[in-house]
């Protein structure tokens, strides 16, 4: 927010979203490994992010008509020994929350950049960028990057709530419109 009021964007970047409806289900995370607790938790996930609200799960009138998700399910599919992908009918959920009021986000998302600025102390201080989630080693091979960790969090989180997610390029542009203060 800050930073779009002293380099306001003129163009808007928008990606879609094709996979709202479409969640990866790790059994292991779950209170019980039955089909229905994933089907609940796939559906608690899509609702987070049709309407970019984290809080919507706690909305007891939903719970009353969402009350058996396996109605909603399309597709299952299992992935591994603990990863159940599960694909939901869109457009039947899409339709129930229009009828009680509840805003859908278009798939059609803006592409958010994140800027985080790192100070570990002693002068050791660094914006992180893009280039940096995976760097090429001396030999050729591909190692994480010093703040990948960092970034993966970020990036699941932007997944999770359906929300595109890059980091900056810190091209010379960049470099040369922002600085660490900044």
């Amino acid at each position: 927010f800050f930073l779009e009021i002293l380099f306001p964007l003129k163009l808007s970047f928008c990606v879609e979203i094709d996979n709202l409806y479409q969640v990866e289900v790790d059994l292991r995370l779950l209170e019980s490994s039955s089909e229905e607790s994933a089907y609940r938790f796939a559906l608690n996930e899509s609702l987070i992010r049709v309407t970019g609200n984290i809080d919507i799960n706690n909305n007891d009138s939903l719970d009353v008509i969402f009350n058996n998700p396996i109605r909603y399910v399309l597709q299952q599919q299992k992935i591994s020994d603990s990863i159940l992908s599960v694909t939901l009918d869109g457009v039947a959920i899409e339709k129930i929350l229009d009828e009680i009021g509840i805003s859908i986000w278009d798939s059609d998302r803006p592409l958010t950049i994140i800027w985080i600025a790192i100070d570990r102390g002693l002068g050791d201080r660094e914006i992180v960028g893009a280039e940096e989630i995976e760097i090429t080693l001396v030999d050729g091979t591909k190692s994480p990057g010093r703040n990948f960790q960092l970034q993966e969090l970020f990036l699941q989180e932007g997944y999770r709530l359906g929300i595109p997610i890059m980091f900056p390029l810190l091209d010379i542009e960049d470099l040369q419109n922002i600085d660490f203060i900044d």
